[in-house]
């Protein structure tokens, strides 16, 4: 007989006693795809990224492209969480990195009790979330090394009983709930893991790109001497999904209540069966975070339920806007997503780092920007500076982002994109201002009775022109002033009309 969860069982009688609205998901996608996307993530449209792992332990990163040629399965550059991955590959800079750095018989589970976490205050994170302008969160509960950052009770492999001995998902929903989670909390999870050597079917994670090479198909060994090792923590099981993956989601689900299950690669719908931990995840939530919750694209394969899609990194941008279609566009601040000590010299900066926010929600698309704290709990200072020259940005041009809509057009391919207030005005995000005239070349909503003013500006009204083909906009003179020509950060025009859209 089927287990019924408890959760299913009181939304039930909910059903038949008091006549509640909602009835239980069922794990079809029929059933979960009349899940509605929460408010508080669409309107928020900003939120952190949290890599944290034994992986920031070395923090290193490099690049592989002398090896690309050799196999398709291999990137461009091994970013610090992969870790593991690179150093196992014979050759590689980080395989010889590893060798010079610690030695023939240091493997990487030897990192894990230097994994401490002796600086970590959630406090402090929280706070610089908030002043960040963030309105939520998605820390990495587990990532593909398999190490958990909670208590679980599947494997000793956790943050709990190696190295920080301290339950890391906890302490900080614990502090995001001091501050009334007014930056929700929500849980990345890997579904699959490079090296565990659980039994799983040869096709879990599916039989397309490099997936099935790079997620399981080895287990733990010596790199140099290719001797056998024992995968730190984890007892006997006998079935990865029923063993490991099913009861590890539905621990973080029941123990931390997320408000975003953001899962990674996925895998088979068939073998993993996320669509029953989504309908329970989803139930959950109707009792539990009445506010409501959401799942990102990544949980299984096309049978799988999602709420959104994911666009990570070099794929580019999201699709142009549709108010139909819901994205997240997830982007580093430099190359790795785990601590990188080698990301400073290739960081991106504030001002990049805003262009990219007011291109994702330009597209209909969350902007979910990466952080990677330091194996200790400190986040680098010049990751906190980006997030707070963010949170100074929109705290005066939040309202061209917070609670916005795409326009018909998302940019006119030249630097300036356009979004549509909560108050039904138009704003011209400009990210390449370089002369005191912004020439904006699309066809946007202005007539003559259209008033234009620059925000953070003393509110004067602004000249402009309209042409054919184009609108020209006179800015502020003193607008250059405090930075050099070019080096602006994004700047926001607001156009007030009669006709509100």
């Amino acid at each position: 007989m089927k287990k019924i969860r408890s959760t299913t069982i009181l939304l039930a009688l909910c059903v038949l006693m008091f006549g509640c609205k909602q009835e239980p998901y069922e794990p079809t996608l029929e059933s979960l795809a009349k899940h509605p996307i929460p408010e508080w993530w669409d309107e928020g449209k900003f939120g952190i990224f949290i890599h944290w792992g034994p992986y920031a332990v070395p923090g290193y990163g490099s690049s592989l492209k002398h090896l690309t040629p050799l196999s398709d399965a291999i990137p461009e550059f091994m970013p610090a969480e992969w870790y593991w991955l690179g150093q196992q590959i014979p050759f590689s800079p980080g395989w010889f990195h590893h060798l010079n750095s610690y030695g023939l018989n240091f493997t990487y589970d030897d990192f894990l009790p230097q994994f401490t976490a002796d600086k970590f205050d959630p406090d402090d994170w929280i706070s610089l979330f908030e002043k960040a302008g963030a309105k939520y969160f998605v820390l990495t509960s587990k990532h593909h090394d398999g190490f958990a950052l909670w208590p679980t009770d599947t494997t000793g492999r956790n943050s709990a009983e190696i190295g920080a001995k301290r339950d890391l998902v906890g302490e900080l929903f614990a502090a995001a709930e001091r501050a009334d989670n007014r930056v929700k909390p929500g849980l990345y999870y890997s579904i699959p893991e490079f090296f565990n050597p659980a039994p799983a079917p040869k096709d879990a994670i599916g039989t397309s790109g490099a997936n099935p090479w790079l997620y399981g198909s080895f287990t733990p060994r010596n790199a140099y001497t290719q001797v056998l090792l024992p995968y730190t923590g984890q007892p006997d099981i006998s079935d990865y999904a029923d063993d490991i993956v099913r009861p590890q989601l539905r621990e973080i689900i029941a123990h931390y209540k997320p408000y975003l299950l953001w899962c990674d690669i996925g895998g088979k719908e068939a073998y993993f069966r996320s669509n029953e931990i989504i309908a329970e995840y989803y139930n959950d939530a109707l009792i539990s975070r009445t506010e409501g919750v959401l799942i990102n694209s990544r949980c299984g394969d096309n049978n799988t339920h999602r709420d959104y899609e994911v666009v990570e990194q070099g794929a580019g941008f999201a699709h142009d806007a549709d108010e139909s279609k819901r994205t997240e566009t997830a982007r580093t601040m430099g190359e790795s997503w785990g601590y990188d000590k080698g990301d400073v010299a290739r960081a991106r900066s504030a001002n990049d780092l805003i262009a990219g926010l007011a291109q994702a929600v330009a597209k209909n698309s969350n902007y979910l920007l990466n952080i990677g704290p330091r194996a200790d709990g400190t986040i680098p200072d010049w990751m906190r500076e980006r997030l707070l020259s963010i949170g100074r940005w929109l705290k005066i041009n939040g309202e061209a982002v917070y609670k916005s809509r795409p326009w018909d057009k998302s940019s006119d391919e030249a630097g300036n994109y356009f979004t549509v207030g909560e108050s039904g005005d138009f704003y011209i995000l400009a990210t390449d201002i370089n002369e005191e005239r912004l020439v904006v070349n699309a066809q946007i909503p202005v007539t003559e009775s259209s008033v234009i003013t620059l925000l953070g500006s003393d509110g004067a009204v602004l000249p402009f022109q309209v042409n054919t083909s184009n609108i020209e906009i006179d800015l502020p003179v003193d607008l250059f002033q405090s930075s050099n020509s070019g080096n602006l950060p994004t700047q926001v025009l607001k156009v007030s009309s009669s006709v509100k859209f």
